[in-house]
């Protein structure tokens, strides 16, 4: 009983250590100082797609209307 709740914890861990290195991605444009999400209807032009956590190192803030 106690091995299988160990190895269910160590699953667990596994599981939680995957889906926080899956980064979400936003997009940006040539011009703007936002980041959105892909169906925003402020991205019209140009879309370029960044990781949310590069978006914020590069000191883009998030989007009113699509709000990501």
């Amino acid at each position: 009983m106690k091995l299988k709740i160990i190895k269910l914890l160590l699953l667990l861990l596994i599981i939680s250590i995957t889906a926080s290195s899956q980064e979400k991605i936003v997009y940006i444009t040539r011009t703007g100082e936002k980041y959105h999400l892909e169906h925003c209807s402020s991205l019209r032009r140009s879309k370029i797609k960044i990781t949310l956590s590069e978006a914020i190192k590069k000191g883009y803030e998030p989007c009113k209307r699509c709000n990501p």
